[in-house]
């Protein structure tokens, strides 16, 4: 508080209200080789309040397991010439179940010129860690921004079905803005349904399906961020289907011993917040991502199907001073996996891409 004292009067100003930034409390993380937080399988978003954070060039800076996301409050300047990542780390939790509100993840940040109103940031259901920093944050009035990661994420990609004697590649799974991907769906081959992908989560991008060689089942994903479908039993014996990406991958069988039919990737896209109070650069060499993974190959001499990949993630970049960014920030859904056979080639369906904001907001 300032006390300003002039004739006659006393005047009490009170300080105005910043950004918060962290407490510096963990120092400064500076790499010498990759760096690993220490998180609990499908827990609570990973907090560390930073001095300064300089990643190197080849490190790579992550989490142990996949978790609800990665906070990064750095009271300081960021210089990544490395990685910062959580590709294939989004958790395997149910949103409403862990508590988000219907209407998502909220973040309330002072910005010039903003007009937004929010008495505080919501983050109800990524952990007390998370909630008590953002404790801290004063909420905003007509003066600034809210940053949201919807509930709900891109949706996943439907079921195809493969045609008589054919394939048929699978659906991308869907994007959302200021949300996460959708998984992709699995590939279909002769008279039979693929699995179907599901939806992304404020967590995670979805998980996706497998392809098909079943005319009785469909290896679908399970809902948010679960396992990967499981190419069902193999029809006739004679094809064979990749597995989704999901948590984990699904399975891929292959019909006889010569086919090479993989499992899914384990992993789908996860969260990333970034908070820099000063300059934060991203140099030719650096990348920030929090991409999806990919669904498994299939390969035989008669019918395969690939399967889905899973839904790229979501990443929010916050910043006070200076910006420069001549490296990567991807989000990505997995790439399509492919199948090859019959002499012919079709693919799994992409995972849905994630989305990203970079914003310069007041100190």
């Amino acid at each position: 508080m300032i006390i300003k004292r002039v004739p006659n009067f006393l005047f009490f100003i009170t300080a105005l209200a910043t950004n918060f930034w962290g407490s510096r409390a963990d120092g400064l993380l500076e790499t010498s080789a990759d760096y690993t937080f220490q998180s609990e399988a499908d827990g609570d978003v990973k907090v560390a309040h930073l001095s300064g954070l300089n990643i190197g060039a080849g490190h790579t800076v992550t989490v142990s397991n996949r978790c609800k996301g990665l906070a990064l409050y750095v009271d300081g300047d960021a210089h990544i010439a490395g990685t910062l990542s959580m590709t294939g780390k989004g958790a395997y939790a149910d949103p409403s179940s862990a508590g988000v509100s219907s209407t998502g993840i909220r973040l309330a940040r002072l910005k010039s010129g903003a007009a937004e109103t929010l008495s505080a940031s919501d983050v109800a259901g990524c952990g007390s860690v998370l909630i008590s920093a953002e404790s801290n944050q004063a909420g905003i009035s007509a003066n600034g921004k809210i940053y949201t990661i919807t509930r709900t994420g891109g949706a996943g990609g439907a079921r195809v079905y493969g045609p008589n004697a054919g394939l048929a590649s699978g659906n991308p799974g869907g994007t959302m803005t200021d949300g996460c991907g959708g998984g992709g769906g699995g590939c279909g081959a002769d008279k039979c349904y693929s699995g179907y992908g599901t939806a992304g989560t404020c967590f995670g991008g979805g998980s996706a399906g497998a392809g098909a060689t079943s005319r009785s089942a469909q290896g679908n994903a399970t809902l948010y961020c679960g396992p990967g479908g499981d190419c069902p039993s193999v029809w006739d014996n004679s094809c064979g289907g990749g597995g989704g990406a999901g948590n984990p991958g699904g399975i891929g069988r292959s019909g006889k011993s010569s086919y090479t039919c993989y499992d899914g990737e384990t992993g789908v896209g996860g969260v990333i917040f970034l908070f820099v109070s000063g300059n934060l650069t991203i140099a030719s060499t650096g990348r920030i991502e929090a991409d999806g993974m990919k669904g498994g190959n299939a390969n035989a001499s008669y019918y395969a199907s690939a399967g889905g990949s899973s839904g790229g993630g979501r990443i929010i970049i916050l910043y006070a001073g200076t910006y420069s960014n001549t490296g990567v920030i991807s989000v990505q859904g997995g790439a399509s996996a492919v199948s090859h056979s019959n002499n012919k080639t079709s693919y799994g369906g992409a995972g849905g891409a994630g989305s990203y904001i970079i914003d310069k907001i007041d100190y």
